[in-house]
């Protein structure tokens, strides 16, 4: 998926990007603004530089964050309250208009 952000619109991550290279991790905080079966748009909270994650972290055996609500406190979602790293993926897999 591929997620555009109106620069003009949103200095403040203009100047976050400035110094960045290609495929430096910027994490997104948003919120939900509205949903339809095909659409979900999300508003831009705040945007702000962090690492990025190795695409084979997850070996899918059953052992990290995302299958286990048990290590929630720990490896639980920073954007959603309450929520798990499953459900930011899930989010993160809708179509989002910025």
């Amino acid at each position: 998926m591929l997620i555009q952000v109106d620069l003009k619109r949103n200095p403040d991550v203009a100047d976050l990007i400035a110094d960045m290279n290609m495929g430096d991790g910027v994490c997104f905080k948003t919120t939900l603004k509205s949903r339809s079966d095909a659409l979900a748009e999300f508003t831009l909270e705040k945007a702000e530089e962090c690492e990025t994650e190795p695409a084979d972290a997850n070996d899918g055996d059953g052992t990290d964050a995302e299958n286990s609500a048990d290590n929630a406190g720990e490896s639980g979602s920073t954007n959603t309250p309450g929520g798990s790293v499953e459900q930011d993926k899930m989010a993160a897999a809708s179509t989002a208009q910025l």
